[in-house]
């Protein structure tokens, strides 16, 4: 039975198609290089409408803020402003306005290039931007994927450049992601302007995605246990608002596909899978 007093709502008119995936529970990001995907329909086509990621509607001139090291002087050391989730709306999209200036992590001088990918996956054909891969010791940014990806919070001092790097090496027109939580996949295509899928589009489509609506017909695809911890996720989506009235209006936005991580909403990384060379596995926290 459902948390009391937790009704979710949904988007009965979702145009989305269903795709069959087994639930998985939280896998262990960092600590392994290969995990094995629950998939139930691997012949089922990506639905494109899923995860189209356009930055170029929304969030213009964005940046990384830079990170200020105790042995290091700085004139900008503040963090990304804590986020009013839900006063903005379904756009904090990364736009291509980025600036030029150089990535510098742990006060070295080495910057990412497109050139200089490592990946320790040697079983897929691309090697993965450093940014995105869970191979490092640790992420270089904090983003919670319930959040608008403007609302990213840099470790690492990150130039805004680096959003613009592509996201493979060699390059790749379209990336499909999945999670075992999920129903969907999510389709990370190019914003306008390029033909290959970069850093910054990973991001937007991941959220992107997530805050696309769920359908009742989903929701009840999913076992007792699994719609308990969907709809705490929901409950705890919406309370964490400012206010009564902006808690009211994300709670009448009812049900989303984020709500089906649960409390996995920290982004680890990407990881091949092994469905195919242009899958990868979101991996979450």
């Amino acid at each position: 039975m459902e948390e009391t007093g937790v009704n979710p709502t949904f988007n009965l008119h979702s145009r989305h198609k269903d795709f069959t995936r087994t639930s998985g529970d939280k896998m262990n990001p960092r600590n392994s290089t290969k995990k094995q995907l629950k998939v139930g329909n691997l012949n089922s086509r990506p639905d494109p409408c899923v995860a189209v990621a356009d930055g170029t509607r929304a969030g213009r001139g964005l940046k990384f803020p830079k990170v200020e090291h105790n042995n290091k002087s700085s004139t900008n050391s503040s963090h990304a402003p804590s986020s009013t989730f839900g006063g903005l709306p379904d756009s904090g999209l990364m736009s291509n306005h980025q600036s030029s200036s150089h990535l510098r992590l742990n006060n070295s001088s080495s910057t990412y290039t497109s050139v200089r990918y490592s990946s320790s996956f040697e079983d897929n054909v691309h090697n993965l931007h450093p940014i995105l891969s869970i191979a490092g010791p640790e992420p270089h940014f904090i983003f919670d994927v319930t959040r608008p990806p403007t609302n990213i919070r840099p470790i690492k001092n990150i130039a805004d450049s680096v959003l613009m790097e592509e996201a493979t090496s060699p390059r790749v027109p379209l990336l499909v992601l999945t999670h075992p939580r999920l129903l969907w996949t999510i389709i990370v295509e190019p914003a306008e302007g390029t033909n290959f899928v970069v850093v910054r589009d990973v991001l937007n489509a991941i959220y992107g995605s997530l805050r696309l609506q769920a359908s009742a017909r989903e929701y009840e695809r999913l076992g007792s246990g699994v719609r308990r911890r969907v709809t705490k996720a929901f409950k705890r989506r919406y309370v964490r608002m400012p206010n009564a009235e902006s808690q009211a209006l994300e709670k009448s936005k009812g049900l989303k596909r984020v709500d089906f991580l649960g409390s996995l909403i920290t982004f680890e990384g990407i990881a091949p899978s092994q469905i195919g060379s242009n899958y990868w596995e979101l991996v979450l926290a």
